[in-house]
């Protein structure tokens, strides 16, 4: 019995194709950056000082939540 080159080829072309599933795959997740802090105006005592606002990562939620700046 002939094999043809046909039908190796037919056998070479779905052995490729079946290993193609097979393949590993790499997902990287990263962190999104900070957003950019806001505009603060300052103050008019000299007593007085500005603690900044700043952004914190809380991984419950999945993103950054912004803490508001406050006088000292």
């Amino acid at each position: 019995m002939k094999i043809s080159a046909v039908k190796i080829a037919v056998a070479g072309f779905l052995s490729v194709t079946a290993l193609t599933g097979c393949a590993t795959r790499t997902v990287i997740v990263a962190r999104p950056g900070p957003p950019i802090a806001g505009v603060v105006v300052a103050g008019d005592g000299p007593r007085e000082q500005w603690v900044p606002g700043h952004w914190v990562w809380r991984p419950y939620w999945g993103r950054y939540v912004w803490v508001r700046g406050h006088w000292r």
